[in-house]
């Protein structure tokens, strides 16, 4: 027999759920695009072609293929589309994690260059979180570059995510236009689907979070160099150049040095404990607390 507090976290579960696919349809509606699973072998074949506009692979080789696509959709996994009637703009491909964890890891998200600037991005993650906990999912994981601040905005500060974990050349070399011939360190982004921080950020509301003393332990010179600074604050801002992708095609070596840098600094931080959670765009630095090992 099922219990009152069984039933009562049901009827929460199904509450949450619902409030987030009302929430996911609504910035759905405010970009002017439906978002739908890719079914067909026309869908998939679709999504690679944008996929490839969008990553631009130098090697003539895509980086996702339709076998590929159509086995993840075989499994139930998150293989969904961005339409404008019948014009693909966005795509976002997830697989499941180990179930002991109730998460989905959401491998590859991307909207077309054309329809930026119409919070599309915005609407696919929204999508993808309402699809997620309507599954009993609790959280939603994906890689991102710590190099590149627009995407840490976008996953720290619009969507509420947190970070902990700093992989180092996560995928070997990558080849193609947006990362160049630079190693791909990631940061791993944790998304709490039901927590305060991702339900005010999709419900659009300001978040009132306590302000805490922050202090520089990483920054940029006036040469746009990095800069180490010396602080023994337990919250420390972590700054990364405003345009990578442009860096690595204008002075790589700057770029490279970057890398290290944010590798040796970020690495470290969260490797003894700590935990990245926001993203200043003013200052264009990660807010990050230290964590507790010595």
């Amino acid at each position: 027999m099922t219990t009152f507090a069984e039933q009562a976290r049901d009827v929460a579960r199904t509450e949450t759920s619902r409030i987030a696919a009302i929430a996911a349809a609504q910035a759905a509606d405010r970009s002017g695009v439906g978002i739908r699973a890719l079914i067909s072998i026309d869908d998939m074949q679709r999504g690679v072609e944008l996929i490839d506009q969008i990553w631009r692979p130098t090697d003539g080789m895509s980086i996702m293929n339709v076998e590929v696509l159509q086995a993840l959709a075989g499994t139930e996994s998150y293989v969904c589309g961005v339409f404008a009637g019948d014009l693909i703009l966005g795509i976002s491909v997830g697989m499941w994690g180990l179930p002991s964890t109730l998460s989905l890891h959401s491998h590859i998200a991307g909207v077309a260059d054309s329809a930026r600037g119409r919070n599309i991005g915005f609407a696919l993650k929204l999508h993808q979180r309402a699809w997620a906990m309507a599954r009993g999912i609790k959280t939603i994981t994906w890689t991102f570059d710590p190099l590149v601040s627009r995407n840490a905005h976008f996953n720290l500060s619009k969507l509420g995510g947190t970070a902990r974990v700093y992989h180092v050349n996560h995928y070997g070399t990558l080849l193609d236009d947006l990362n160049g011939e630079d190693e791909t360190d990631r940061l791993k982004l944790e998304w709490d689907l039901a927590g305060s921080r991702a339900s005010s950020c999709a419900a659009l509301e300001q978040r009132n979070s306590a302000q805490v003393h922050t202090e520089p332990m990483l920054s940029r010179d006036p040469l746009s160099r990095p800069s180490l600074e010396d602080t023994s604050a337990a919250h420390v801002s972590v700054a990364v150049p405003t345009d990578i992708e442009a860096l690595r095609h204008s002075d790589p070596g700057l770029a490279s040095e970057w890398r290290l840098v944010i590798r040796e600094v970020l690495g470290t931080l969260l490797a003894e404990g700590g935990q990245v959670e926001d993203f200043d765009r003013r200052a264009n630095a990660y807010i990050v607390s230290k964590g507790t090992a010595v």
